[in-house]
């Protein structure tokens, strides 16, 4: 054992000769002082009693020995990554226009507000790191586009970045698309084929929606994050993982982990850093930003006029709750521009959800339209928080999309730019999942 100032972790190795009261109180002088370093201890004593003693006096971690070259590569990442985050650097940062960074040449995001400027510090500081990240937020909000920022500023920004939706099929499937199959391994495997987890290779992997995973697949995934190890159905020989893991989800693992639907063991390896993604509607300083930029895409995409945003489509904008977030924005962009004539964006081009809700709110944008006074949805109960009078726009907002689709679940899961997964899962918050 050695003095630890200054060390990014403090290895000790237990093999029964040491003075346990002397590791004890290396572990405390060293997590307690000016600079404290995390401390790690490998023991090869199997007691469980003498470990725990460990924990308690502020070991960052207590594992049994011999730990093999990629668990220790992972310990160590998981283990330091509050001290190197005060040492890494910030990246060469370049604000392309108003609003808008990009990072070392990364594709460049809208950071008009304060809160998602802070996110974008926390990933120009994590994405030199090899440190599993948890992404958090609602569907469309970004989380994926966040993720390729993190891969492109990263070492690894010459390897692939690949993307999983773990909602989008079975557990067999979904474990096959992962790890890979041997030919014979299920009914239909009549060829050998990689999974995601080889095709990275030393790129970044994003694991979207994984609070859908099976308590099965999550076993899986436990083992291959904690040991960097995994096989390919139906093979018993091992292969190593060698890419980043970017997890990514629209709920509270935390209560899933409560519900008992969600491992707990996984969740606290795959939330080593968490990132939120605050919400369309929590950034109003983004959503003309993000529409313009959408406008002037759709428009060299298909050589039509770039329009501009008349003051009324302003208003509604930044007024419309956006349940769908960047999506849903960026889809209602779209059927404007489609059916759009002359110079600027009108009341008339957008969709009929999003002017439902301005209609709630805001009887100005009804006269200006001249929609009869009959469309009007005044709520009989004024709702007495934000959140509750988010929860009753957001409501309503799918009721208008259902209706507006024939209650065709498929086309209003589009129209809103969500998943039909997300769609569910707030049809059945909401209490329409039997809605006819």
């Amino acid at each position: 054992m050695e003095d630890s100032h200054h060390l990014a972790l403090a290895l000790v190795h237990d093999t029964g000769r040491h003075d346990k009261e002397a590791i004890k109180q290396f572990i405390k002088s060293s997590t307690q002082s000016h600079t404290p370093t995390p401390v790690l201890v490998i023991t090869d004593l199997l007691k469980p009693e003498v470990m725990i003693e460990y924990l308690r006096s502020g070991a960052a971690d207590c594992v049994s020995g011999p730990v093999e070259q990629e668990r220790m590569r992972f310990l160590f990442d998981s283990l330091t990554v509050e001290r190197r985050l005060t040492w890494a650097s910030n990246g060469e940062q370049e604000t392309t226009k108003e609003g808008w960074v990009s990072l070392n040449g990364s594709e460049p995001v809208c950071a008009s507000s304060p809160k998602l400027a802070n996110v974008i510090k926390k990933i120009q500081k994590i994405a030199p790191q090899n440190t599993n990240i948890l992404m958090t937020g609602e569907t469309g909000v970004g989380k994926t586009r966040l993720s390729r920022m993190i891969h492109e500023i990263s070492p690894r920004k010459n390897e692939p970045f690949v993307v999983v939706n773990c909602a989008a099929m079975p557990t067999m499937l979904l474990e096959s698309e992962l790890f890979g199959h041997r030919r014979g391994a299920f009914t239909g495997a009549d060829k050998n084929q990689d999974g995601k987890f080889s095709h990275v290779r030393g790129g970044t992997l994003l694991l979207d929606e994984v609070d859908t995973l099976s308590l099965e697949a999550q076993a899986k995934l436990l083992r291959t994050v904690e040991s960097r190890v995994f096989e390919a159905l139906g093979s018993n020989k091992s292969e190593f993982f060698r890419g980043r893991l970017i997890v990514a989800t629209n709920q509270d693992l935390s209560k899933s982990v409560a519900a008992g639907t969600f491992r707990a063991d996984l969740y606290y390896r795959l939330n080593v850093v968490e990132l939120c993604i605050p919400a369309l509607r929590d950034r109003p300083e983004e959503i003309i930003d993000i529409a313009e930029a959408s406008i002037a895409e759709f428009a060299s995409e298909n050589g039509i006029p770039l329009r501009k945003i008349s003051p009324e489509v302003r208003d509604v904008l930044i007024n419309h709750p956006w349940p769908g977030n960047i999506r849903e924005l960026r889809n209602a962009v779209e059927q404007a521009m489609t059916f759009a004539s002359g110079d600027f964006l009108r009341l008339r081009d957008l969709p009929d959800t999003v002017l439902g809700i301005q209609r709630v709110n805001d009887t100005h944008v009804t006269n200006s339209e001249r929609i009869p006074a009959t469309n009007l949805v005044v709520p009989s109960v004024i709702p007495k928080s934000l959140a509750a009078a988010r929860a009753m726009g957001e409501k309503q907002h799918l009721v208008d999309a259902l209706n507006s689709c024939g209650n065709n679940r498929s086309k209003t899961a589009k129209l809103l730019g969500i998943s039909r997964t997300a769609l569910y899962k707030k049809l059945s918050k909401y209490g329409l999942t039997q809605k006819s």
